[in-house]
């Protein structure tokens, strides 16, 4: 927290200077950072929730670590070159560490490590005009280019199937500020591209990293981390939690809900008690049914149940447990059961059968 020699004070309130994972160079590096406030400011929750005597220092303490961080960060911005993207804007850019002027070597530390962790870890809103930036930095330029990404000989015939992921595909949480964001077809688009580019059939697993070459893999046969991402990502499709929401089926795909399928997930924990739900598309008869469990545990702010017509038709009715129910928006196709627990039968309706 003091002043260090030959420093200009970016880091004052900064974990010391460290390593990075794989990269052994010691920096004030941007990932590490902020998924360390993540952790504070969980605690600092936690010990509130528990009522401890100590959550009003540790809030303290992780509020101040916050300031600290957004202000090494925008000073590390400030001085950092622009960034172009594909529509002729430039935006700044934020480096994977403090010092470091413009891109830095390599797609781990620039990539993997890189800007995103400022959203992923919630220390920058996901929807702010700074989360665009990065964003859109992420899917312009560090996805598909080298040495940050794998080589698109052709991106605008080649961006559609191997856009949205880099070197190692199912590692980085870079899809989850988009579905914060509620752009689903973004999300899904970079799940199924990094799903595909990296799923075995002769291991029924995920490897690390396809190497060289896409369509290629290297000697690992498999990486659990890697996996246990893809099913989590999988899961947010159906039931997605967050310290404001509870949302069943923010992204389901809407090819899934054509007419005679299911979509079904169950035994789910989260923060706001168990939840199970089973989608039935009946669009033959103009209708979706959901059958929602939602065990007992403390209010979300706000709970949640969508329905992703395969035309995106709008909603004309709503029943909930077989009651005219008005608080739904039949666009986004959200039904709002904030305060509804135990089995819930929702049936949307549409005015003209698939």
């Amino acid at each position: 927290m003091g002043g260090l020699p030959h420093s200009r004070g970016w880091e004052k309130g900064f974990l010391p200077a460290g390593s990075l994972e794989d990269v052994t160079d010691f920096q004030y590096w941007l990932s590490t950072n902020a998924l360390t406030w993540r952790g504070a400011d969980a605690a600092a929750k936690a010990l509130e929730k528990a009522g401890h005597p100590d959550a009003a220092r540790v809030r303290r303490e992780a509020n101040a670590y916050r300031r600290d961080l957004l202000r090494g960060f925008t000073l590390s911005r400030q001085r950092s070159p622009l960034v172009p993207l594909r529509d002729g804007r430039w935006v700044p850019h934020f480096p994977s560490r403090l010092y470091r002027r413009g891109r830095d070597t390599g797609w781990l530390r620039e990539v993997l490590e890189g800007a995103v962790y400022l959203l992923i870890s919630g220390l920058i809103d996901p929807r702010s005009r700074e989360a665009g930036w990065i964003l859109d930095d992420y899917q312009d330029n560090l996805y598909h280019t080298p040495p940050y990404g794998y080589v698109t000989r052709d991106p605008e015939a080649a961006l559609r199937h191997r856009g949205g992921f880099s070197i190692q595909p199912n590692l980085l949480a870079g899809l989850m500020p988009h579905l914060e964001r509620d752009e689903i077809e973004v999300y899904l688009w970079m799940f199924f591209n990094a799903w595909v580019s990296c799923y075995r059939e002769e291991v029924d697993g995920m490897i690390e990293h396809p190497m060289p070459e896409l369509g290629f893999h290297n000697p690992t046969a498999f990486k659990t981390s890697d996996e246990a991402n893809a099913v989590m990502w999988l899961r947010a499709m159906m039931v997605y939690s967050t310290p404001a929401l509870l949302h069943l089926g923010r992204a389901v795909p809407r090819a899934w809900l054509a007419d005679g399928e299911e979509v079904r997930i169950a035994h789910v924990r989260t923060r706001w008690g168990g939840a199970g739900a089973h989608w039935v598309s009946e669009l033959s008869q103009g209708r979706i049914t959901l059958e929602a469990e939602l065990g007992p545990g403390p209010d979300a702010p706000s709970f949640l149940a969508r329905f992703r017509h395969p035309s995106a038709a709008a909603m004309t009715s709503v029943t909930v447990n077989g009651e005219h129910w008005s608080r739904f928006d039949p666009v986004r196709g959200d039904v709002d059961i904030t305060g509804l627990r135990g089995t819930l039968r929702i049936i949307a309706s549409y005015r003209e059968p698939a």
